[in-house]
């Protein structure tokens, strides 16, 4: 039972603190004796609630009381009764604002659980779904970085001969390693056996200035693609700029006969993925928002590429029309931005506003235009013998650390 009429009782003497502080400790006594039950819970709320009505009635008499030595004789009586109620009233509407804060702020402790293994469990479950929401809008642009550090890291270990060197970590690594590992020769591709160099170029590179340049832009580029265009935008717009950088670098080196050279490099893909990029802020403006979570970051990596593109250094187009010598293929820089700005228009995600007979048509002419020239380079690629060494393979590192000793 609830024993509010006792704990209302108190000296005279006692503050309206003193009332309140009381009142409280004897609501934490309910609630600890009560274990914290309902019940004993409703019941430290009305020891409150009497304090305070008790706090509340001794103001009111007080301020009467003062109220009454000042008033005059005859119409002390009616004045006085005047102003208390008048006091009153005020109080009341005073303390009905202020009660349910006071309720709160002299809310007794209720006593503390222990922490289960259970609990514990569901707080790291918290954590990895917390993670998990907050990485999978761009998770595969983070598998795609890790992929191409530790391909890099890898390159590194075999150039050491199955182990890591003790100097020049960040060095230009060897082209025979870059070779065996699905490097792309022009003068040495043959379908289909050779397939994997379509793709593997991407994930190598020749030393670390080169995989540190291709990651400054690719970063923002691949969060930009991923968010904008979903999963499937995202693998399509890879799929179709690495395949159609391949595409126009054979088609070029046939043509121009300049096939010496071991191609390397994520900037085909960098550049695919802003031309993606670009194109859903031409077509989807509304997309513009959604590009990573620093736009800028995109927006600058786009300008210094497009810049990179026409002006900067020895691989510009500046300096292939006035036929410097370069080792930067400017070819798979044209193809992997030609590849990305068409997979932009074949994407099949249903908040763009690409028309369904562009994206349809997109589709067709770039298998159609894709199919028909490996058709045409089976009739005329080299023939494989032995100057052809095989791509190195997970068995092939399993099996030894030199592995492609003799290659």
């Amino acid at each position: 039972m609830c024993k509010v009429e006792e704990v209302s009782m108190a000296s005279h003497n006692e503050t309206s603190d003193e009332i309140m502080q009381r009142a409280k400790e004897e609501a934490e006594r309910i609630i600890r004796e009560g274990n914290g039950s309902p019940e004993a819970d409703a019941c430290a709320r009305e020891v409150l609630r009497a304090a305070l009505e008790r706090r509340n009635a001794r103001l009111g008499s007080q301020d009467e009381g003062l109220r009454s030595v000042d008033a005059p004789s005859r119409s002390e009586e009616s004045g006085r009764l005047t102003g208390g109620a008048g006091v009153n009233a005020a109080i009341e509407g005073d303390e009905a604002s202020v009660n349910m804060q006071e309720l709160a702020d002299s809310e007794p402790s209720y006593p503390q659980e222990r922490t289960t293994f259970k609990d514990f469990m569901l707080f790291v479950g918290d954590c990895i779904r917390d993670a998990a929401t907050t990485i999978w809008p761009c998770l595969f642009s983070i598998i795609t970085v890790v992929l191409i550090m530790a391909t890099f890291l890898l390159e590194k270990y075999l150039e050491g001969g199955g182990a890591f060197p003790e100097t020049n970590m960040l060095g230009s690594v060897p082209s025979d390693v870059l070779y065996v590992m699905g490097g792309f020769d022009p003068a040495l591709f043959v379908l289909p056996d050779e397939w994997p160099r379509i793709f593997l170029p991407s994930l190598l590179h020749a030393d670390g200035a080169h995989i540190a340049n291709n990651l400054i832009c690719l970063i923002p580029a691949l969060m930009a693609v991923e968010m904008a265009y979903g999963k499937i935008g995202f693998l399509l717009v890879a799929f179709a700029s690495m395949v159609t950088s391949t595409a126009v670098s054979l088609g070029v080196a046939n043509v121009t006969g300049n096939v010496n050279i071991i191609s390397v490099g994520a900037s085909d893909l960098a550049f695919g993925m802003i031309a993606a990029g670009l194109v859903a802020i031409v077509i989807h403006p509304k997309k513009a928002q959604s590009l990573g979570y620093v736009p800028e970051a995109f927006y600058l990596a786009a300008f210094w590429t497009v810049m990179y593109f026409l002006f900067v250094g020895d691989g510009s187009l500046l300096s292939w029309i006035a036929d410097v010598e370069s080792n930067v293929s400017i070819t798979a820089h044209v193809g992997g931005a030609l590849g990305g700005a068409i997979a932009a228009l074949m994407v099949p995600k249903r908040d763009l506003k690409t028309p369904i007979w562009l994206r349809i048509a997109a589709a067709v002419a770039w298998m159609a235009a894709i199919g028909a020239f490996f058709a045409w380079y089976m009739g005329v690629q080299p023939v494989r013998d032995e100057m052809h060494p095989p791509i190195i393979t997970l068995f092939d590192l399993l099996v030894g650390p030199n592995v492609f000793a003799g290659a």
